[in-house]
């Protein structure tokens, strides 16, 4: 396999994992992947249609994540690093004293001192954890199609 298929191969797989991160382009690094592979190698007139359909894919990711995030995070009504705070310390604080106090015992301390305040937040809280969850998986189906473009038609 020529070093420029591994080298954009490789760009495309960390555009790929990118669209997990919300600052992360990933999108545009699978399409600079096929861009850069296909002027190096001299194939840019005959992929041409590609790349159209791999912008379009882009736009769409790109746009359809923020309006994805844009429907479902009002719901929510709280800051998006404070729900998610919410959701992991909620989470590790309930495995913490089942280590600590046994599964039985922990899950009655945790209730008692840390479900009480917790409970309400909840709700808001994995609203806004499968909103963010929801624009990820939007952004990596169409992250994922753009791969299999690029593996199979440009390539």
């Amino acid at each position: 396999m020529p070093l420029m298929k591994v080298v954009a191969l490789l760009t495309a797989v960390i555009g790929l994992a990118g669209t997990f991160v919300h600052k992360v382009p990933g999108t545009l690094l699978i399409l600079a992947a096929a861009i850069g592979y296909s002027v190096t190698s001299g194939t840019v007139l005959s992929s041409l249609f590609w790349f159209g359909v791999l912008f379009l894919l882009m736009v769409l990711a790109e746009f359809g994540g923020k309006l994805v995030r844009r429907r479902l995070l009002p719901q929510a009504d709280i800051d998006k690093a404070f729900g998610l705070d919410v959701a992991a310390g909620s989470f590790a604080s309930l495995i913490l004293t089942d280590v600590l106090a046994g599964p039985v015992l922990g899950l009655l301390i945790w209730e008692l001192l840390i479900g009480k305040s917790l409970m309400p937040l909840i709700k808001r809280s994995s609203t806004l954890v499968v909103g963010l969850f929801a624009a990820a998986m939007f952004r990596f189906t169409m992250a994922f199609m753009m791969l299999v473009i690029l593996v199979f038609k440009i390539l």
